[in-house]
């Protein structure tokens, strides 16, 4: 007898099952779900909050509600809680729709936590926005009165003029800035303004439009990111360095001149924008300087000596703040380019911040309207 093993109908001998045919499909095994739900709700929390302590101690640092990186790690903790929840919940559902609607019950909640982070953030954003917000911490800067306070208007009163700088800012000496200023406009004594680091942080900004406020200056004199930062409600200020986008060259003069004279207008003060070219302006004229020393960018404190050179300027040719202001700053320069003729190659900044300080004391008017480079615009 000739046997056909590959014949699908061969039944084996004797009536059995060949061993070569085809096996029956297998039963597909049902998914189960971790314990109860409140078991498997749990498990989610604690692998959430295991994840969330590591990568919270690894990544990091202490938490800040402002920050986006407290965002994006809640937002993380939600989508791992997702996870945990789909895989302790046993993949229930068949198809894609099945499976979809199993996820979306699965994690409605933590889903709803992360739509409510992304609004926060959103409306947070606008709110927070320094244009929005620029009065918003008034009351939080009024500080109990103290010492700086309690004498500043007497010794505001025996000055000629005030120089206001926002360098060493602290919640205490506010009130005494405030107090100064006001003062100094009754006497109708000239006032500087020097908002050093405004847009590097919130109570500096919020101080600088404080005083703008309330106090009419004669002078306002800072870095091109610090002015821009006045002028539009944000700036990106690198602590209390400009920054180099908001450079002022020659390719882009025309305008900054013509920012200068804007701000100049609305504020009533001259405007002093110092930086490689120095710009000082009135509503209707500037003064572009181009007296310095690039090394002189390489010492902390220049911007300050100058704040207070203007004043002195300011006070004693009053009636004239815009040639004072910009005859300060000429005489500033002017002292960089002298004391860096005085370096030797042994000598640093240290020793350069000293001869300007001695270039300054020595300079005689003949000195300074021969030495002045600068043009009217």
């Amino acid at each position: 007898m000739n046997t056909n093993w590959n014949d699908p109908n061969f039944q084996g001998f004797g009536g059995r099952q060949s061993p070569f045919g085809k096996r029956p499909p297998r039963p597909n095994k049902a998914r189960k779900a971790i314990g109860t739900p409140l078991s498997r709700t749990l498990i989610n929390l604690a692998v959430t909050l295991i994840f969330a302590a590591v990568y919270f101690y690894v990544v990091l640092p202490p938490i800040n509600l402002q920050a986006e990186e407290f965002y994006f790690f809640m937002l993380l903790c939600c989508a791992v809680y997702c996870g945990c929840a789909v895989l302790t919940s046993g993949f229930q559902g068949s198809g894609a729709k099945g499976y979809f609607g199993f996820v979306k019950k699965q994690c409605r909640i933590p889903v709803i936590i992360a739509v409510a982070l992304v609004a926060v953030a959103i409306v947070g954003g606008i709110v927070g926005w320094q244009v929005i917000r620029a009065g918003a911490y008034r009351d939080l800067l009024t500080v109990e009165t103290g010492d700086f306070a309690a004498e500043v208007e007497e010794i505001t009163t025996i000055c000629g003029g005030l120089n206001i700088n926002i360098g060493t800012l602290n919640s205490r000496t506010v009130t005494s800035m405030l107090l100064a200023g006001k003062k100094a406009n009754q006497l109708g004594h000239p006032v500087v303004l020097d908002p050093v680091g405004a847009g590097a942080s919130h109570l500096r900004t919020d101080t600088a439009f404080r005083l703008l406020r309330e106090v009419q200056f004669t002078v306002i004199r800072g870095n091109i990111s610090e002015i821009k930062t006045l002028a539009s409600g944000a700036g990106t200020t690198k602590g209390v360095d400009a920054d180099v986008a908001d450079k002022v060259t020659e390719e882009n003069l025309d305008s900054a001149v013509a920012f200068a004279k804007a701000f100049a207008a609305r504020t009533g003060a001259v405007v002093a924008i110092t930086g490689a070219i120095d710009i000082v302006a009135d509503a209707q004229k500037a003064y572009c300087i181009r007296n310095g020393n690039a090394m002189m960018s390489s010492i902390t404190g220049t911007g300050c000596q100058l704040s207070a050179l203007t004043a002195a300027f300011v006070t004693a040719n009053p009636g004239h703040p815009l040639e004072a202001a910009a005859a300060a700053v000429c005489a500033m320069g002017l002292a960089g380019e002298i004391a860096h003729q005085r370096l030797t190659p042994q000598d640093g900044n240290a020793t350069y911040r000293n001869y300007i300080i001695d270039a300054i004391y020595n300079m005689t008017p003949e000195q300074l309207e021969k030495g002045a480079n600068y043009e009217v615009r």
